[in-house]
């Protein structure tokens, strides 16, 4: 699976993706199914949540939708008040598959009003380095494995506040805290 990491300010970085609205315009100028179409001939399973329909997880209710006209706003809302020009960067491996994916990306965050510079240079090494090791970035296409079997080990590393492999600066008590219980959980349900 692919997803769009975005930088929300870790390591205290001031990046553009740290303001929640530029999240949320960036997540609504998105259709996962134009980057489906673009990078998988339609094969994958787009979506906006983090577990696929095909998960033993998965809940339906996404508050999230492709809606420009919303990023639009959200982006003019940002740039007015911070004098921010919407220069953004996405880094993406140069695999053909996600690189067709980051140019999907960087197309339709432009079409609201975004100056995406996308990268597609660098080997699924380089992106793993800029991203984990280094916190170099605005935006990446990425992976995350969430197994049925263990949610909880992926869930605890990467979106738990104070996981060293939480690669997003993502910090939320009430996750945290969700996390623990499912930690010791005694059954799936």
């Amino acid at each position: 699976g692919a997803m769009l990491l975005m930088n929300n300010g870790v390591r205290d970085q001031d990046r553009p993706t740290a303001d929640l609205r530029v999240r949320q315009a960036i997540a609504a100028a998105i259709d996962p199914a134009v980057l489906d179409q673009r990078a998988d001939q339609g094969h994958g399973y787009p979506a906006y949540d983090m577990l696929s329909t095909t998960s033993a997880y998965y809940d339906e209710g996404s508050t999230l939708e492709h809606d420009p006209e919303r990023a639009r706003q959200l982006l003019e809302e940002v740039k007015a008040e911070t004098g921010w020009d919407g220069s953004i960067d996405l880094a993406c491996s140069n695999i053909p598959s996600r690189a067709n994916w980051a140019l999907a990306v960087g197309a339709q965050l432009d079409a609201v009003g975004f100056q995406t510079t996308v990268d597609t240079s660098g080997t699924v090494a380089d992106l793993i380095r800029q991203v984990s090791v280094d916190a170099d970035y605005d935006l990446a296409c990425y992976g995350y494995n969430l197994d049925d079997a263990n949610p909880f080990i992926s869930l605890s590393q990467h979106v738990y506040s104070t996981s060293r492999q939480n690669v997003i600066g993502y910090s939320n008590p009430e996750m945290d805290a969700l996390i623990d219980e499912l930690r010791v959980a005694a059954t799936p349900e």
